[in-house]
């Protein structure tokens, strides 16, 4: 059976996050192609300095919840405000989609399928693994994200993840509720804490296909500050991790009890 003939907005409570920053152009259509079955939609405006806020407001209807920060405090923190009213407000299911309109709505039933068939706590989707679409990234975004992926990976010790900088996700409202939400970073590196946060809870991880559009929006990310602000922030991570798991390895290892048979 069809995904969307399961939901019903009032028993699968799912909602939709939106962070904007300065997405005038882009914002109304996001926000009209959100489709029926979506239950909520929390759009976190975050210290816009353009007509966003007027164009989200001008747009919503009666799903529509609107976050205001000021000023701008990062993409990984409108997330989590967004997070946060969804917990408050009792939703099951957070999906996040960009305000830029690179994210396909028609996604929305893949990403959430794994949640609600519970065979996973966090689905990221994944613009590799579509062939059609894959290559209609930009190359040298493409070759970073690529680069930045392989980094994460073995930081995370995790080599199923194919697509780590890929914002399109779907996290249950009982995963989010066991991490540790004061402690994400609030910038660009915002997916790759996600991910570290989500393997220390041993949380079920799952990617899908997703289709990645691009047209004439600008990338805010600066690469010759953003990239080296996400890559020290991956070996900072990872070094914990090997540090923590080496200690509770040690800590393990001195506490188990004496087996008959084991020499001193």
């Amino acid at each position: 059976m069809d995904i969307v003939k399961k939901i019903s907005p009032e028993s699968n409570r799912i909602a939709v996050v939106i962070p904007v920053y300065n997405e005038a152009p882009f914002i109304r259509h996001v926000l009209e192609t959100i489709p029926h079955w979506i239950h909520r939609i929390v759009v976190v405006d975050d210290g816009s300095t353009d007509n966003s806020l007027e164009i989200i407001r001008s747009a919503a209807d009666d799903r529509t919840v609107i976050v205001h920060q000021e000023p701008n405090q990062g993409v990984g923190s409108a997330i989590v405000a967004g997070y946060r009213r969804c917990l408050e407000l009792g939703d099951q299911f957070a999906v996040v989609m960009g305000g830029d309109g690179q994210m396909d709505p028609s996604d929305l039933t893949s990403l959430v399928e794994p949640l609600l068939n519970d065979t996973a706590d966090y689905v990221k989707g994944n613009r590799f693994l579509r062939q059609d679409t894959r290559f209609q990234m930009p190359w040298r975004r493409r070759i970073g994200n690529r680069a930045l992926s392989i980094l994460t990976r073995r930081a995370l010790g995790c080599y199923s993840i194919g697509d780590t900088q890929c914002g399109f996700t779907a996290i249950s409202a009982a995963a989010i509720a066991r991490i540790d939400l004061d402690r994400l970073y609030p910038r660009y590196g915002f997916p790759n804490d996600m991910l570290f946060q989500i393997c220390r809870h041993r949380l079920r991880i799952r990617e899908i296909p997703v289709r990645a559009i691009y047209g004439l929006e600008i990338s805010g990310i600066n690469p010759f500050i953003n990239i080296p602000e996400i890559i020290f922030l991956i070996v900072r991570r990872g070094w914990y991790r090997l540090k923590n798991s080496r200690r509770d390895f040690a800590l393990t290892s001195h506490t188990l009890p004496r087996m008959p048979g084991d020499s001193s």
